[in-house]
């Protein structure tokens, strides 16, 4: 009995280690020939295109949106031409000619701020068209930053990357409505657009009123040129002639300041005028800080800039499929509670 179980132990014990060997061997082969295998990414240098409405170091905002672009076409081993409208103040006309030509010189990829649909849309359209027939040469577009998606723009790109501009200036509003009505006050709002003839601020404005709208407080919109001296004089005046404003919704760095400086000229307290605006700063983080600023709407432009450049990578080199027609960025909010878990990357990633 006892030799028996003996003989069958060594049987089994040898068996064991016999499958375990084969086993080690099997794993050692696949993972040499893992290795071995070809890279999918395509053996030439992509060459992408970005049309945008705004660049760094014009705008603070868009040096984290190039900080992603950049980094991407590092990772990615791909080549990035930005292009910008040189005329201030920004016209889309401008820009249409920026992307007729980009169209024209046939690039891997093309991503675009859709700050002007109705402009646009003609020439991405009939690109769109005629080279979309065969799916391994055709050319992806992505429009990113500024936009909603394909079906509402009318344009068949291939997604959108950034932010729903609107509900943002929406739940902005609804959110200032809430904390003014805590210190009784909500009287008159105001919303800052520093930059007329771009879509996407015109729909966080048009959100802001619909806000205030559905709380029946009166409302303005404050459409300047994008420089801080017109838009304090402009913010001075509407707020001479109405000074029950007590509620304030700027939509970036390039209204915020003006408006800070506007709040110490005139001697205000926090506690006379509700303010949030969109985007982060160094100056918008030093204002919610010291309580001028109640929250800031965070649309994480690094991943913006990214995004658009590994999509368009990865749509060109593998075909892929997007998980949608929209990559929603934000809206997010920052303010006192949850600061610190973004104030170091404010500049960078943020």
């Amino acid at each position: 009995m006892t030799k028996s179980f003996c003989l069958l132990s060594s049987i089994c014990l040898c068996l064991f280690l016999t499958v375990a060997c084969q086993s080690q061997n099997f794993d050692n082969e696949l993972a040499t020939k893992q290795k071995n295998l070809p890279v999918s990414y395509s053996s030439n240098v992509l060459n992408i295109t970005l049309i945008q409405h705004d660049s760094c170091p014009w705008s603070y905002f868009w040096c984290v949106v190039e900080k992603g672009i950049n980094d991407a076409a590092k990772d990615l081993k791909v080549n990035v031409k930005l292009l910008r409208p040189s005329e201030t103040p920004y016209k889309p006309s401008e820009q249409k000619e920026l992307i007729e030509k980009a169209l024209k010189d046939n690039p891997d990829g093309i991503g675009v701020t859709l700050t002007d649909r109705k402009l646009f849309r003609e020439p991405l359209t009939t690109f769109l068209e005629d080279h979309q027939d065969d799916r391994k040469s055709r050319i992806p577009v992505i429009a990113y930053n500024a936009g909603n998606s394909p079906d509402k723009d009318d344009i068949p790109y291939d997604i959108y990357i950034g932010q729903d501009e609107e509900k943002a200036g929406y739940e902005a509003g609804k959110k200032l409505v809430e904390l003014a009505r805590l210190k009784s006050s909500g009287k008159r709002g105001v919303c800052i657009n520093h930059q007329e003839d771009t879509e996407n601020l015109q729909a966080r404005c048009r959100g802001f009123e619909n806000a205030l709208r559905d709380e029946g407080i009166p409302y303005f919109t404050i459409i300047t040129k994008d420089n801080p001296k017109n838009i304090k004089e402009e913010i001075e005046k509407d707020y001479q002639t109405h000074k029950n404003t007590d509620i304030v919704l700027s939509l970036g760095q390039i209204g915020a300041a003006p408006f800070y400086e506007f709040m110490e000229d005139n001697k205000l307290e926090s506690s006379q005028i509700f303010h949030a605006t969109f985007d982060l700063s160094k100056t918008i983080i030093n204002n919610i800080e010291n309580g001028r600023t109640l929250f800031a709407i965070d649309q994480q432009p690094y991943l913006q800039g990214y995004m658009v450049v590994q999509w368009l990578a990865l749509i060109k080199n593998h075909n892929f499929t997007p998980p949608g027609k929209v990559i929603s960025t934000g809206p997010s909010f920052v303010d006192k509670d949850n600061l610190d878990k973004v104030k170091q990357q404010v500049g960078q990633y943020r």
